[in-house]
C-alpha cells in the first residue's frame, strides 16, 4: 500500500488498529509512507520525505506491531521499541528529498501486519541553510538555476587545503599535461547547468540533480545541496554523462567527489572521455583528491556529450559536483536525449547508430544474468545504454510477480541489474497482483512505464507510472487504470465484461509525427487505440485488428517505413511470429517465424514467450527468456538476447537460441 499520514488521527482511521502516542511536534517536517508491504511480515520500504521548505538534519519514526517481531532494518539504525532513526552518513533531507528504510519482521500466528507509524516528524527544530531559488528538473534537465549559498566563498576557500597534483597522461594520442585538484575558485563559465544528466546507476537515496545545480560543496560529504552516489556498487565501473542540444568547445572541467567514510568512498580510478559522433575518446584521468575541485583541462575539444567513469575498488563512488567550462560552436547539434532520437522503447532509435556499441572478439551469455530470474522483457536504447525492463519472477508452482527490475548494458556483454525492484505493485494503489509483462517508453524527458496488473476487485487493468529516469523513481502518473474492463467496454459498446479482450502486455509506439499508440492483449485477441500527447490518456477509436496466430506478447516497432508486430504466436509452447503494415494499426500481414518453440526443463509446465526487438549501434536484436536455464523453470524464466537480421526485402530471418552473442 502507499498512503501518506500526518497525524495520529490519520493513523487510526488509516490502519484500524491501535495507534502510538505521537510525540508533541510543533512543525511536521515529514510525512512517512509505507511504498511496499510484501506479506510474510516483510515491510520493504517506509519513505520519510521532507515536505517543509527548511532542511531537517535528522528523523525519526516510530512504529508499532500487535504481533510481528522486527529482526533488523537496512538504511536505518534501529533502537528502544520498534524505533528507526537515519544512519550518519544518510544526512539530513532537504525540502522535497525524501529517504527510505525498511525492516524485517516475524509474524506470530501467521499475521501479517502493516506498521502503525508515529514519532517525532523529523524533530522539532528545522536548520536554516541554502535555499534553491528555482530549479526545473525534466528528465535530468537541469535549468541554470543558481544555488543561493549561506556560506561565505572565502570561507569554503580557507576551509579546502590547496593540493597539487601534477600528471602527464597520454590516450588515445592526446596528451593531457597539469592536471591538479585545488581549493582555487571553481570556474565560472560553467555550462554543466545547460546539460542533460544520464547516469548508469543511482542509489534511490540520492540525487543525479546534485552533480550539475552549480552549488558549491563545503567539503566532500556535504550533501546539503544533495548527492550523486551509487551504492551499493562496489569495485564496479558507474557513469555519469552530460548530453548538451549543441556542440561546445570545452576547456576544462572540474569535479568534487563525494566521500562519506563509509559506504561512498573517493574514486580509485576515474577518467573523462567525450563523443566524436562514432566514438569515445579518453580525455585522461581525474585527480582524486577530497574536500576539492579536481580539474582537468580539456584543450579545447568539440563534442556535445562527454562522460565519467568511476570505479573503487572496495566500495561505491559518488559526486557532489561536476562542472565543465566551454563556448558553443556553430548551430546546435542533435543529442540522444532529443525527443525523438530516444522516443520510443519499441521504436527506431535513429541516434543508437552512433553508439559504440560491441567490442568485436567479444561475447556474451545466455541467459544475460543467470542469477535473477526475470520474465517478459521490453526493450529500449537511451544514451547509448540498452535497457530492458522485465518482471520478477518468484514463484516455483505458478507465476508469482510483483515487481519489475531494470537490466542494462553499454557494451551487451555486460549487464547490470540495478538492485532492488525499480518498481513493484505498491506503486499502484488500485492493484494488488499480477506485476506482468510491461514496457517503458521515453517522451518529452519522462520515462513512462505501462503495466498489466490485477485491479483491487478482479480483473486485468492496465496502469501507467512516470519517472525522470529509467531508474526512476516512479509514480503512478493517473491515479487510476489507464484501460480496464469498464473502460473497454464503453469503448465498443459491450454489455458483459467477457465480451473485452485480455487486457495484458502493453506495447508503447510513437511514431515520426509524434502520434503514440498503445497495443495490448491476449488469447488470441489484439487492440490498438491513440494516446494523447501527455502519454497518459487515450484518443480516438480503438481497433481491434488480430494479426494471424496471435496468442499474447505484442511487440511494436518500425523500420525503413514498415510497422512491425512482434508477438507469441499459437499458445504454450510459443514461438514468435511477426506481421507487418503500413499503419500502426494493420491490418496486418502475416510474414513468419523468428524463433520456435522453447524448450522447457522435465517435469515443467509447457514455457512461454515474449519478445522485444530494438536497434542498437546499427544491430538489431531480439530479446526474450527462457524456461530452461540452469535453477529455473517456467514460473522461474531468464532473460536472453539474439542478434536479429533481415534480408533485403524487410523480412525476419528466422534464428535459434544460442547460449550467447559473439561480437
Amino acid at each position: 500500500m502507499q498512503s501518506k499520514i500526518k497525524d495520529c488521527s490519520q493513523l487510526a482511521l488509516l490502519f484500524g488498529v491501535i495507534t502510538a502516542t505521537c510525540a508533541s511536534s510543533a512543525n511536521a517536517a515529514c510525512t512517512y509512507t509505507i511504498t511496499n508491504n510484501w506479506g510474510a511480515g516483510y515491510t520493504a520500504a517506509v519513505r520519510v520525505t521532507n515536505d517543509t521548505t527548511a532542511r531537517v538534519n535528522g528523523w525519526q519514526v516510530n512504529w508499532s506491531y500487535a504481533k510481528n517481531t522486527v529482526t533488523n532494518a537496512w538504511n536505518a539504525q534501529l533502537s528502544g521499541n520498534y524505533m528507526a532513526t537515519n544512519l550518519g552518513w544518510n544526512g539530513g533531507l532537504n525540502p522535497g528529498q525524501f529517504a527510505e528504510f525498511g525492516f524485517q519482521a516475524v509474524t506470530n500466528g501467521g499475521a501479517v501486519e502493516t506498521p502503525v507509524l508515529s514519532g517525532n516528524l523529523c524533530g522539532t527544530s528545522a536548520s536554516s541553510v541554502n535555499s534553491v531559488s528555482s530549479r526545473s528538473v525534466t528528465s535530468s534537465v537541469i535549468s541554470s538555476s543558481i544555488i543561493s549559498s549561506s556560506r561565505s566563498f572565502s570561507s569554503i576557500i580557507q576551509s579546502s587545503s590547496t593540493i597539487q597534483n601534477s600528471s602527464t597522461i597520454q590516450n588515445s594520442s592526446i596528451v593531457r599535461t597539469s592536471s591538479s585538484a585545488s581549493s582555487v575558485a571553481p570556474i565560472a563559465n560553467n555550462i554543466a547547468t545547460l546539460a542533460t544528466a544520464t547516469t548508469s546507476y543511482v542509489s534511490p537515496w540520492e540525487t543525479l540533480v546534485a552533480v550539475n545545480d552549480n552549488s558549491i560543496p563545503a567539503n566532500s560529504n556535504d550533501k546539503s545541496q544533495g548527492a550523486y552516489g551509487n551504492w551499493n556498487n562496489p569495485n564496479s565501473i558507474q557513469w555519469v554523462q552530460y548530453d548538451w542540444p549543441q556542440t561546445y568547445s570545452l576547456t576544462q572541467t572540474q569535479i568534487y567527489w563525494f566521500d562519506d567514510n563509509g559506504g561512498v568512498l573517493t574514486p580509485t580510478r576515474a577518467y573523462i572521455e567525450y563523443w566524436t559522433g562514432s566514438n569515445w575518446v579518453s580525455l585522461g584521468d581525474v585527480p582524486l583528491v577530497k574536500n576539492a575541485f579536481n580539474n582537468l583541462p580539456l584543450n579545447s575539444i568539440v563534442t556535445n556529450r562527454v562522460r565519467v567513469s568511476m570505479l573503487n575498488a572496495t566500495q561505491s563512488t559518488g559526486i557532489l559536483e561536476w562542472r565543465v567550462a566551454g563556448t558553443p560552436v556553430g548551430q546546435p547539434a542533435s543529442s540522444s536525449s532529443s525527443s525523438r532520437s530516444s522516443v520510443a522503447s519499441s521504436s527506431t532509435n535513429s541516434s543508437t547508430g552512433n553508439c559504440t556499441g560491441p567490442l568485436a572478439g567479444t561475447r556474451g551469455s545466455n541467459p544475460i544474468l543467470p542469477n535473477i530470474f526475470t520474465a517478459d522483457p521490453a526493450s529500449f536504447v537511451h544514451n547509448c545504454t540498452f535497457y530492458i525492463t522485465a518482471g520478477r519472477d518468484e514463484g516455483t508452482n505458478g507465476f508469482l510477480l510483483r515487481s519489475w527490475y531494470v537490466l542494462s548494458s553499454t557494451d551487451m556483454v555486460n549487464w547490470t541489474d540495478h538492485g532492488a525492484p525499480v518498481m513493484n505493485l505498491s506503486t499502484f494503489t488500485w492493484a494488488d497482483a499480477n506485476a506482468w509483462a510491461g514496457q517503458m517508453i521515453e517522451r518529452g524527458g519522462k520515462f513512462y512505464w505501462y503495466v498489466p496488473v490485477n485491479k483491487r476487485g478482479g480483473g486485468m487493468a492496465i496502469g501507467v507510472a512516470v519517472g525522470d529516469s529509467p531508474l526512476g523513481p516512479f509514480r503512478d502518473a493517473i491515479g487510476a487504470p489507464l484501460v480496464d474492463d469498464t473502460i473497454e467496454m464503453k469503448a465498443f459498446n459491450y454489455t458483459d465484461a467477457g465480451q473485452t479482450v485480455y487486457t495484458i502486455d502493453p506495447t508503447v509506439f510513437v511514431d515520426d509525427n509524434g502520434q503514440a499508440y498503445l497495443t495490448y492483449g491476449g488469447f488470441w485477441r489484439m487492440v490498438t487505440v491513440a494516446l494523447n500527447d501527455n502519454m497518459t490518456s487515450i484518443k480516438g477509436n480503438w481497433i481491434e485488428r488480430t494479426p494471424r496466430d496471435f496468442f499474447e506478447a505484442p511487440y511494436l516497432t518500425k523500420r525503413n517505413g514498415t510497422y512491425y508486430m512482434v508477438y507469441a504466436a499459437g499458445a504454450n509452447p510459443a514461438t514468435i511470429d511477426y506481421a507487418t503494415a503500413t499503419s500502426p494499426t494493420g491490418p496486418w500481414t502475416y510474414r513468419g517465424r523468428i524463433l520456435d518453440k522453447l524448450p522447457a526443463l522435465t517435469g515443467q509446465d509447457a514455457p512461454t514467450s515474449h519478445p522485444a526487438i530494438t536497434e542498437f549501434a546499427g544491430q538489431w536484436y531480439l530479446v526474450y527468456h527462457i524456461s530452461n536455464g540452469k535453477g529455473g523453470g517456467t514460473y522461474r524464466r531468464q532473460v536472453a538476447l539474439e542478434k536479429l537480421f533481415f534480408n533485403s526485402d524487410g523480412t525476419i530471418k528466422t534464428i535459434a537460441p544460442s547460449t550467447g552473442v559473439t561480437f
